[in-house]
C-alpha cells in the first residue's frame, strides 16, 4: 500500500552541514500495479474517473519555497469525476504517488499551481487541478500512482512522458 511520497520521503535538513538553507531528499522503493495509463487516458477505479490531462514543468512565483539545486517542480493537472455515492475526500498526501522506473519516490512540492485540486468532489460532479511534485532536472519515466482509499491497496498508475 503506498501511503503517500511524503510520508515515507521527506525533505529534511542535513545533519552534516550547519546551513540552515541545505536540504535533501531521499528516494525510497514502491511496487505499482501493473497497468498503466498514458496522460490524457480516463481510468475508472472506486467508482472514480480519473484523468491527467497535462503535465508541465512549474517555475514558482512570489514567496514560494525553490526547489532544491539540481531539482525542478512538475504540474499535474488531474480531473477527477466522483461517480461514487457519496462526497469524495480529496487528499493529495494520501491520494497521490509519484515514482520513476526505478521506484524512487518524490515528494509533493512546498508550492501551489492555480488552480489546486479543492478539499471535496461532490457527488456526480467533477474537478479539475493541479498538485505539484519536486523531481530532480533529469528524471525520465515518471510515474504517477493513485490510490482513492487509503485502507484499500487497489490503485492506478499513469506514465507522466
Amino acid at each position: 500500500l503506498v501511503i503517500g511520497s511524503s510520508l515515507i520521503s521527506q525533505r529534511n535538513s542535513t545533519d552534516t552541514d550547519n546551513d540552515p538553507n541545505t536540504v535533501t531528499t531521499t528516494p525510497t522503493k514502491t511496487t505499482a500495479p501493473s497497468k498503466t495509463y498514458s496522460v490524457g487516458d480516463t481510468a475508472t477505479i472506486q467508482n472514480l474517473d480519473i484523468k491527467i490531462d497535462s503535465v508541465s514543468d512549474f517555475t514558482e512565483s512570489g514567496n514560494s519555497i525553490p526547489p532544491l539545486d539540481g531539482y525542478k517542480y512538475i504540474a499535474v493537472e488531474v480531473t477527477i469525476k466522483n461517480n461514487q455515492s457519496n462526497s469524495f475526500a480529496v487528499t493529495p498526501l494520501f491520494l497521490f504517488g509519484l515514482t520513476d522506473l526505478s521506484g524512487n519516490e518524490y515528494d509533493l512540492g512546498y508550492v501551489t499551481k492555480t488552480p489546486s485540486l479543492p478539499t471535496r468532489v461532490e457527488i456526480g460532479k467533477s474537478v479539475t487541478g493541479n498538485v505539484v511534485f519536486e523531481v530532480p532536472e533529469e528524471t525520465k519515466d515518471l510515474r504517477l500512482q493513485i490510490t482513492p482509499d487509503f485502507f484499500e491497496d487497489e490503485s492506478v498508475v499513469f506514465a507522466l512522458d
